[in-house]
């Protein structure tokens, strides 16, 4: 739920993507779906921005462990986000996955030149939980 203090928002349109990635490694993309392009916040109710929005649901998987959950912020959509974050093995991000050249990290070509660092307007949310089951 929204922070209930918050009444004013002075900033642009923000797209937010939701991922967690589970004990395995495995990341799956949890908002938005791949095929919805309403990611865009902060969501308005006629003049007063919506607070009160269910996004995900999660179910934790066995076996017990450490699950993280990420939320990231963009001023620009990213495309093909549904292949960026649902992959298998991820236990932290390499220049060689997809999820790794997105945030700026390895090489994006053949000359070794350092790929742009992920834009300073991006926000990117981490929360961990010890799942046990």
């Amino acid at each position: 739920m929204a922070n209930k203090e918050f009444n004013r928002y002075i900033g642009g349109l923000r797209y937010v993507y939701i991922f967690g990635v589970d004990n395995r490694g495995t990341m799956t993309l949890l908002y938005p779906s791949a095929n919805d392009d309403q990611n865009k916040f902060p969501k308005k109710d006629g003049d007063e921005i919506d607070k009160d929005i269910t996004i995900a649901s999660y179910q934790v998987p066995e076996p017990s462990g450490t699950d993280n959950f990420f939320l990231l912020a963009t001023d620009t959509p990213i495309p093909n986000c549904d292949v960026i974050f649902n992959q298998e093995g991820v236990r932290s991000p390499t220049g060689d996955s997809r999820f790794g050249q997105l945030i700026g990290l390895g090489n994006y070509n053949s000359r070794g030149f350092p790929p742009p660092p992920m834009p300073n307007s991006w926000n990117l949310y981490k929360l961990s939980f010890k799942c046990i089951h």
